[in-house]
């Protein structure tokens, strides 16, 4: 089911001006592109070193090729995830680790929760099921 909002002032306004736009992922033609011309950060995660090597090399080199400088747009990896899809878990126990790698500006963490494929507010969750 879908809503559909006319008119709708989108308040409070976000902080930052332009609201920052992180693409992740390592797609070999689409995902650079997009990243070159649209984000502020990208981040790539879940591969090891030389992968991660290998796709900040493809983003840089899609800066270049549109005119960016690549050192505007910042660089950051994930890679300590502690649990895999489909596990089980429970409050309390560790699902993953803070860090900040590569050109990242802070420690941090990407949380999502899926049910059933379908992806869920993790804030609602939390609040609901950890106790």
């Amino acid at each position: 089911e879908h809503y559909r909002l006319d008119a709708a002032p989108a308040l409070p306004k976000p902080v930052q001006s332009p609201v920052p736009v992180i693409v992740g992922g390592g797609g070999p033609k689409r995902t650079p592109a997009l990243a070159a011309r649209f984000a502020t950060e990208f981040n790539i995660g879940f591969v090891p070193e030389d992968v991660v090597a290998e796709k900040f090399a493809v983003v840089r080199a899609a800066c270049e090729d549109i005119g960016r400088d690549p050192a505007s747009l910042k660089f950051s990896v994930y890679g300590s995830r502690q649990v895999q899809a489909g596990d089980t878990v429970a409050a309390g126990q560790l699902i993953g680790l803070v860090g900040s790698t590569g050109s990242s500006t802070a420690n941090h963490l990407h949380f999502e929760v899926h049910i059933n494929g379908s992806v869920v507010d993790p804030y609602a969750w939390l609040q609901q099921n950890a106790g």
